[in-house]
């Protein structure tokens, strides 16, 4: 089943707040493997170039986007707030937004 990337009310208030929101679909469309995480809550983290980093929903439902220093994001994977996902999960991952990668 293919979930659609939405914005939600929050992910609007971070964008006019100038966060990378505008930038999701454009960093699940070059996303690598270990840039796909999955936090605590079950929420999608995908890594992007320049720090950014985007929480999503299982639904597609943007929550937000920060830039995030690399140290940070390692100490989240350290302190098991982020994981990496196992490989039955990336591909779950792949499967609900594959209208999004290129080939």
């Amino acid at each position: 089943m293919n979930a659609e990337i939405t914005r939600g009310e929050r992910a609007e208030i971070r964008n006019k707040q100038g966060r990378p929101v505008g930038q999701v679909i454009n960093d699940i469309e070059n996303s690598r493997p270990s840039d796909i995480l999955v936090q605590d809550d079950g929420r999608w983290v995908v890594l992007g170039p320049n720090g950014r980093a985007h929480i999503i929903e299982p639904d597609g439902e943007i929550v937000t986007s920060i830039v995030n220093k690399r140290g940070n994001t390692l100490d989240r994977i350290q302190k098991g707030r982020w994981a990496r996902p196992s490989s039955e999960k990336l591909q779950e991952f792949r499967d609900k937004f594959s209208n999004y990668f290129k080939g």
